[in-house]
């Protein structure tokens, strides 16, 4: 599982989001809830690299601190990793 953070004021963008999932095979579906954004990822081997982006639309001038994301395994959350992403300022 990716656990993807969209910051305050944002919204995420499903149609880049649909884009991902036909350029990246291993990614089986996404949900979007609330600020985030779940990807359901298939038999990544370990050590394997995956990555991808997507587009989130400013919804109004704001300035956002950084969110965490984290990629985990479903079965073994134990097994994870975080991300802080940037703080963002729209004018």
């Amino acid at each position: 599982m990716i656990d993807v953070s969209v910051p305050t004021g944002f919204a995420a963008d499903k149609e880049s989001i649909d884009k991902v999932l036909t350029l990246q095979d291993i990614i089986k579906r996404y949900d979007v809830s609330g600020r985030k954004v779940i990807f359901y990822v298939d038999n990544i081997k370990a050590g394997g690299q995956l990555s991808f982006d997507f587009l989130v639309k400013a919804l109004y001038p704001v300035k956002a601190k950084g969110v965490e994301s984290q990629a985990y395994s479903y079965y073994t959350p134990e097994i994870a990793a975080q991300s802080l992403g940037p703080d963002i300022t729209v004018k």
